[in-house]
């Protein structure tokens, strides 16, 4: 009789549900958003009101594989998921009972943040320091300097640090040319020592997947080895520069 129990159970779970059981994705809130929700000008999907708890939204927002935070409305049962990580409560509106979650999952550790849609863990790092250090400190925990290899990574990243740090412009990211990481090189010619991330691939210099500044790539003096993301563009510096740096976890 248990058996039978057990099978008609299994019958009446939904897909979506089965799926959500399958995966490691977790929820943590944000309470520096409390009674605030933020909406306008973001990827979103609205759901009526007739969730009991944050719970049933967070089994909703796991469901969907671009989700990666979600405003619990605990006044009315509803639930907005967001593919944007939200980083500050400025610019929102005071919505009361409101309540805020953001995705982690193994390998991205609460202090990291998790976007789903681009499996990108990453934490910023706001003491400016030359590349060497920078490249080090990512090393030492299990990280390395951010690849922003795609419009979606790069949008993420751009858009999180402007919001989190709107008084720093400046970081080092994951793009470098060659004897950068080995401290063999000091000079380079734009045109036989390209730019590549740190994952080994080349980086563009045109096209769709690019966010140079104008006039950029420039290799200044032939002493411009590494990358930085400034203002929400890519521009290459000296590896002697001080800049903020922003690190990146694989997450499988």
């Amino acid at each position: 009789m248990l058996n039978k129990l057990y099978f008609v159970l299994l019958l009446t779970v939904p897909p979506w549900l089965v799926q959500v059981c399958k995966t490691n994705i977790s929820w943590v809130r944000d309470r520096t958003f409390d009674d605030i929700i933020r909406v306008t000008g973001y990827s979103q999907l609205v759901t009526p009101g007739q969730n009991k708890s944050a719970i049933h939204c967070g089994l909703l927002c796991t469901s969907m594989s671009w989700c990666s935070s979600f405003f619990f409305l605990s006044a009315t049962g509803g639930c907005i998921l967001h593919q944007t990580v939200f980083a500050v409560p400025q610019g929102g509106q005071g919505t009361k009972g409101a309540r805020y979650y953001r995705a982690f999952t193994a390998g991205c550790p609460k202090e990291y943040v998790f976007v789903r849609q681009e499996r990108l863990c990453f934490k910023v790092s706001t003491s400016r320091t030359v590349f060497q250090y920078a490249y080090g400190n990512c090393s030492r925990a299990d990280s390395q300097l951010v690849v922003l290899d795609t419009p979606g990574k790069h949008s993420a990243v751009a858009n999180y640090v402007a919001e989190a740090y709107s008084n720093i412009f400046s970081y080092f990211i994951g793009g470098v040319r060659p004897g950068v990481v080995d401290g063999t090189r000091s000079q380079w010619s734009a045109l036989t020592d390209p730019l590549t991330w740190l994952t080994g691939a080349l980086v563009s210099i045109n096209g769709p997947d690019t966010f140079w500044a104008s006039e950029n790539p420039s290799n200044s003096m032939g002493t411009e080895g590494c990358m930085e993301l400034n203002s929400g563009t890519w521009n290459d510096l000296s590896c002697n520069h001080t800049r903020a740096f922003i690190c990146e976890r694989h997450v499988t």
